[in-house]
Order: C-alpha cells, then structure tokens, then sequence
C-alpha cells in the first residue's frame, strides 16, 4: 500500500519494533543460544563446530552464497503467487523488518545467523539429526500458531538445506554467511518495498 492511500505501507517508514529493542533482543537471545550450544558440546563431547574451518574454503561460502538467493528468490514469490503464504509473511517476518534501518538490518542478520547456526546445524543437528534440528529452527521463528505456518514452511525447508549444507561441507562460516545474506535480502527488500503488493 502507498502512503498516499493512508493504508500502512510495507516499505519504508516506522517499523512495529524498534531498533534499539531489535538490537538489544537479538544479542540478548543469540548469546544465551551460543551459551546453550556451548553446554551442550561440554555435555555430549561434541568437537568445537569452527575446528577445520580454517583456513577459508571458497566453494561451501559460494555454495551457501547461492542456497540465500534462491530461498530469498522463492519467498518473493511466493509472496506475490500465494495469498495464504503471504498473510503468513504478513503476520510474523514484515512486522519486523519493516522501517529497520540499514545498519541495524545488518547486525540483526549477522548476530542471528551466528547464534542460531552455532546452536541448531553445529550443536543440535550433531544430537539430533537435519530434520530435527530444522523442525526446532522453524518453531524458534513461527513457534505453533497455525497463521504462521505458510512462512513456517519455507523456513523448514530453508532449515533443511542448511543443514545439508553443514552435513556436505562441515563449514560453520558457509552456513552463517547464507543465513546471513538471506536475512539482509529480505529484510532489504522489505525496506525498500519489495513485499508492497502495490510495486511491480
């Protein structure tokens, strides 16, 4: 919707949250996943997820570079193909990101993405296996509320190719840099009004 309409727009303008919660909230949250992941490897023995890492492996950071265009490429249309998926984008991902400026965009993405894949693809998918571990990644972010699940679903499958992803590769940095370029493009194109249903 346009502003010139007088209906919210899904572009630019004051977000649901502000930054300064987003930001505080989400180091607040990806640290204690970090503290969890590291009981966790204290309790089963896990090795440190990061060890083989180093030095840098291009084609898994490439690879993962990939799997966060494609996902991000398949969200947009969904949103603009599926009403029912984007109701559910509508409820739980815009709210958020809509009105988030560029900077805190960019924390946001890079912090939640370390927290969570130290946590759900080095930690728990070590435990549990891929599909447990994405099963528990998509209830972090929709949790059991049925409106939800059109995006649940995609972050499911998003969940599984990262784990994929991890299982192939055994980079750490491949996972977190495809979780975070895929927060910044579709955070960037809610800011900029990508999700409005009244842009082309």
């Amino acid at each position: 919707m346009t502003r010139e309409s007088g209906s919210p727009s899904l572009g630019r303008g004051r977000g649901t949250v502000p930054d300064r919660i987003l930001l505080v909230g989400t180091v607040i949250t990806q640290t204690v996943l970090v503290i969890l992941a590291w009981f966790t490897w204290q309790t089963f023995k896990l090795p440190v997820p990061w060890t083989g890492t180093f030095p840098l492996r291009w084609p898994p950071v490439l690879t993962g570079a990939a799997l966060a265009a494609v996902g991000a490429m398949a969200v947009w249309l969904l949103y603009r193909l599926w009403p029912a998926f984007a109701n559910s984008t509508g409820r739980s991902v815009i709210p958020i990101f809509r009105g988030m400026s560029w900077p805190t965009l960019a924390v946001v993405s890079v912090f939640s993405a370390i927290g969570e894949e130290v946590f759900f693809r080095a930690t728990l998918q070590s435990i549990l296996g891929i599909g447990w571990a994405a099963l528990l990644f998509t209830l972090l972010h929709v949790g059991v509320r049925r409106e939800l699940w059109g995006y649940g679903m995609v972050v499911l499958v998003l969940g599984v190719g990262l784990g994929y992803l991890y299982a192939v590769t055994g980079s750490l940095v491949a996972v977190i840099v495809a979780h975070s370029l895929y927060n910044l493009t579709i955070g960037g194109l809610i800011i900029t009004g990508g999700f409005d249903p009244d842009n082309p």
